[in-house]
């Protein structure tokens, strides 16, 4: 309910403040178009002279040389023109003139009255272009930036300070102009000219709270409401007055003064608060706050220059095209100060000033720009004959222009001649860091296309990437061959968890759609579903970069995490990524090709050998999706992929089952759904692999695993049906069929198992372990995958084990036992799962059920807490921890710390320091995890730790 309250009030602030700003901005840009509309109308003709109020006088400001004015000087104040004696009524008159016309000025110089006859000429186009800027495109560019930078950010205070500020940098409009228009209209533009001036305090009041709110307004939180003050004691009535009669507003000139004089405070104010601010910051408020300061230099110089060098230089020495365009240059300039600022309040991390200007000189150089620039010179003579009709071609091209245009092109021409030398120069000279980077990514692509081995690809792929863009994270996916999901192939630093991105996640076909990198988190329209964010978000993603084949079809995702600097991913550094990404699709996909012909070659060999004597209508398979088939059909009919050959053996085992569909591939065999023909019913079947056929260990260790599995009758163990050797010297085993999920992917789902799930299911895994041990049977490979979780049509969940027996081996059974059921493991032999496997396995030891008691402990645990127990970077330092260091779950509550005495009599490193029986770690383990509290997350594990390991 609190809640609700709470979101209730802050939507009904946020219509609030969407309403008030939208009206400030309606009449701001109704503001702004009728004073642009106004000047325009005013100033069709030149009068060769400026002038601008001082105190209650208009005085002149600037005479152009050599124009129709001359004669006038600058100070001169303007008495009359046309004989009217009203100083805007005048300025007004002379502006709304047709060129060519004639008209009669008195000023007043040094306190003699003198009067003039000049004629009005034609607005250069230079001038009206600076009028365009200054009166439309600057003012837009203002408003829309400001409106923006609130829509995206409309509960940010520095945001609403920044919309304010830019929604009032219009014009001032003259209170003379509003004459002629309607009633209403000028009554609400009234209030334009009397606000404008609040900017300056919204100036201050931003840079007090820009990027962190400054120590002086903590210590005095009354002070940010009083900054407004001045405005309205000095600045408001002093602009009240400006639309009185003369004799009033001769009243406020004084006020008037102090409230410019405030004005400049304000700024000395507001630079001074910038100052502070940066010393206080951290790394990603200084680099924002160098933006804003680097955009409002490259914003404001250019016009400061061109403001005090005019006076004493006359640039239309150099050209006159350069004198009369430059002014122009410089106003366009000032658009980059709000870009600036936008940038650094909608970006929570932002580009360093050092790159964007890098950035800017490689556009410079690129050779489109110097196309562009070499047909300056060609703009600038059209440009110069248009604004100037009476000069003829000759004086045009000739005079003063000829030098300057030349130089142009010349400099253009070298700069498109040696453009990637000079590229290069610029980057190594002054920009040494991000040549450095670039150029390791450059040479990885170059060493990419050489490699052969996906391991060692990715090895050096994440090791050069983590050299030069510093990611704290970084993941390679690649899709699996015999399977539909991406499998984590490589990542920096240890991975999180046994990762895998499952074939209906809906991220997989975005980006295959997308075809570039693409920074995450994604937009909030994007639609992908919420868990696949949080997949990502847990993850540390930054930014995804799509690996695709050369069938434009996914290949792999290239997963990185912020870099360590804070400094956001680049268009440069997305574009470098990009094309590694492509290279490495295209070696993975030869790479991949090359196992699999290398593959068929072996398995038709083998195949070919054993049944060239017999008539065998052998089986095919579909390399992705498994479908089988036999006799003439070459390709799968459901997606059109060309059938291979996996195995000696017709598509119909002993006439009786059928095979449908390639379940998996392990060590010692294919697993297949199969159709029971003769019971029909469905039933899966386990083919010893083809490399193994006619192999009389291989064999007998097939028959011992069907026997030990069928004598072992439990719910919780896979039921087997048949067992048969076949006519090519194989073998095969029928079992059960179930449908369900293994508990890794359980836990890669839901990243925990729920603790009341998971002592029901490790009751359901102790019992059917404890059936073993009875029968002598020793598992050596429990794990995650072996461990199938089916539901009834009530939702209760139960539990099979698969694969008793090992997968793998190479030492002969014991011999000499009148039973069948002998155990069927042997000392000497180091077999299992690397991360699973308990010490003396490892270490080549006696083996016995402590074995599977010390692998149910780390199965407990990543269920549990979604890590396994020990961890390390590489096999060395895995083997080193699971060897030598100790874990305890974290927490100090009575019942994680009863949790935790239960495990660390399973994981003990010596064996008798472990639970004797399955019946005495069941009977502590599952009261333990059901009065424990969910636990929090581990440390990282390693994707390694899930390596199947054989060795004698």
């Amino acid at each position: 309910m609190v809640a609700s309250s709470e979101q209730y009030s802050m939507n009904k602030r946020l219509r609030l403040r969407l309403i008030l700003v939208s009206l400030f901005y309606a009449l701001m840009f109704t503001y702004a178009g009728v004073n642009a509309y106004q000047i325009f109308k005013l100033t069709r003709s030149d009068p060769g002279w400026a002038a601008r109020r001082a105190g209650t006088r208009v005085r002149i400001s600037r005479v152009t040389p050599g124009g129709s004015a001359s004669a006038l000087h600058t100070g001169d104040d303007v008495i009359s023109v046309n004989g009217q004696p009203d100083e805007h009524a005048s300025l007004a008159s002379t502006y709304s003139l047709n060129p060519g016309e004639p008209y009669t000025m008195v000023v007043e110089r040094d306190g003699q009255r003198l009067e003039f006859n000049f004629r009005t000429v034609t607005v250069s186009l230079s001038l009206w272009l600076i009028l365009l800027t200054l009166a439309a495109f600057l003012p837009a560019i203002f408003l829309s930036t400001g409106l923006t930078v609130f829509l995206l950010k409309p509960f940010n205070k520095q945001a609403l300070l920044l919309a304010l500020t830019f929604g009032l940098f219009v014009p001032p409009m003259a209170y003379h102009w509003f004459n002629g228009l309607p009633a209403l209209l000028a009554a609400v533009l009234y209030v334009g000219p009397l606000v404008t001036p609040l900017a300056f305090f919204l100036i201050l009041h931003f840079f007090l709270i820009f990027p962190e709110p400054s120590p002086v307004l903590r210590r005095f939180p009354r002070l940010e409401w009083s900054l407004y003050l001045p405005y309205f004691l000095l600045i408001l009535p002093s602009d009240l007055a400006g639309a009185l009669p003369r004799g009033i507003a001769e009243r406020y000139a004084q006020i008037d003064n102090l409230g410019w004089l405030v004005i400049n405070l304000n700024f000395a104010f507001a630079f001074l608060s910038l100052i502070v601010n940066y010393r206080r910051a951290n790394k990603v408020a200084k680099r924002k706050m160098r933006v804003v300061v680097a955009g409002m230099i490259a914003g404001m110089l250019p016009g400061i220059i061109v403001f005090f060098t005019l006076p004493w230089f006359d640039f239309s020495r150099i050209s006159p095209t350069v004198g009369e365009w430059l002014p122009v240059v410089a106003a366009l300039a000032f658009s980059l100060m709000p870009l600036s600022f936008a940038y650094a309040i909608v970006r929570h991390q932002v580009i360093p000033v050092s790159l964007m200007i890098r950035r800017s000189v490689q556009y410079l150089l690129a050779k489109n720009a110097l196309r562009i620039l070499l047909a300056l010179p060609a703009i600038g003579i059209i440009l110069t004959i248009y604004s100037n009709p009476n000069r003829t071609l000759s004086e045009i091209i000739f005079h003063n222009s000829l030098y300057f245009y030349l130089l142009v092109i010349a400099a253009a021409a070298v700069g498109l001649r040696y453009r990637k030398k000079l590229t290069i120069w610029i980057d190594r000279k002054f920009f040494r860091e991000h040549y450095d980077r670039d150029k390791i990514l450059r040479d990885l692509v170059d060493e990419v296309k050489r490699a052969d081995s996906i391991s060692e690809m990715s090895r050096r792929v994440s090791e050069q990437v983590e050299r030069s863009l510093h990611p704290e994270h970084l993941y390679l996916f690649y899709r699996e061959e015999e399977r539909p999901e991406f499998s984590l192939g490589y990542s920096s630093g240890g991975s999180t968890q046994r990762l895998s991105i499952p074939e209906e996640f809906r991220l997989l076909r975005f980006m295959e759609d997308q075809g570039g990198a693409l920074d995450f988190p994604f937009p909030q329209k994007n639609n992908l579903p919420q868990g696949e964010k949080e997949w990502l978000a847990r993850l540390g993603t930054n930014l995804i970069v799509p690996m695709t084949g050369t069938d434009n079809r996914l290949a792999g995702l290239f997963l990185l995490g912020p870099k360590k600097s804070e400094v956001p991913y680049t268009a440069n550094d997305r574009e470098l990524l990009e094309t590694l990404a492509d290279q490495i699709a295209i070696v993975y996909e030869n790479v991949r090709l090359k196992e699999r012909v290398d593959r068929e070659r072996k398995v038709r060999y083998e195949v070919l050998t054993r049944i060239e004597k017999q008539n065998i209508s052998l089986l095919k398979e579909c390399p992705t999706c498994g479908a089988c088939f036999d006799g003439p059909v070459q390709t799968c009919p459901n997606d059109r992929s060309e059938l291979t050959l996996t195995l000696p053996v017709e598509r119909t085992i002993e006439g009786r089952y059928r095979l449908d569909r390639l379940l998996g591939r392990g060590g010692m065999g294919a697993v297949y759904e199969a159709m029971d023909l003769r019971l029909s019913r469905r039933v899966a079947i386990k083919i010893l692999t083809g490399s193994m056929f006619g192999n009389r260990d291989a064999l007998r260790r097939f028959e011992r695993e069907a026997q030990a599995s069928a004598r072992l009758s439990h719910r919780n163990i896979i039921t087997v049906y048949d067992y048969g050797v076949l006519s090519t010297e194989g073998a095969y085993l029928v079992m059960e069929l179930v449908r369900g999920q293994t508990l890794s992917a359980a836990i890669k789902r839901g990243g925990q198992i729920p603790k009341n799930v998971a002592a029901d299911l490790f009751d359901q895994i102790l019992e059917d372990v404890k059936a073993a041990h009875q029968a002598s049977i020793v598992h050596r490979d429990l794990k995650p995958e072996n461990i199938f979780i089916t539901q009834d049509d009530d939702g209760r969940l139960h539990v099979k084990i698969l694969d008793f027996g090992l997968a793998k081996i190479t030492q002969p059974e014991v011999v000499g036992t009148s039973d069948g059921l002998a155990p069927v493991t042997t000392p000497g032999t180091i077999m299992g799962t690397f991360g699973y496997m308990s010490p003396e396995q490892l270490t080549g030891a006696h083996v016995d059920h402590g074995a599977d008691i010390f692998s149910l402990g780390v199965i407990v645990v990543e269920a549990l807490t979604g890590q396994r127990p020990f961890t390390g970077r590489t096999y060395h330092e895995l083997l080193s921890n699971i060897l030598q260091s100790e874990f305890h779950i974290r927490g100090s509550s009575p019942e994680i710390r009863q949790l935790d005495e239960v495990l660390q009599k399973c994981l003990a490193k010596e064996r008798e320091r472990r639970y004797s029986s399955a019946v005495e770690m069941q009977k502590d383990l599952i009261p333990a995890i059901r009065r424990c509290p969910t636990l929090s997350s581990h440390e990282p594990t390693n994707p390694e730790a899930e390596t199947f390991i054989f060795e004698s």
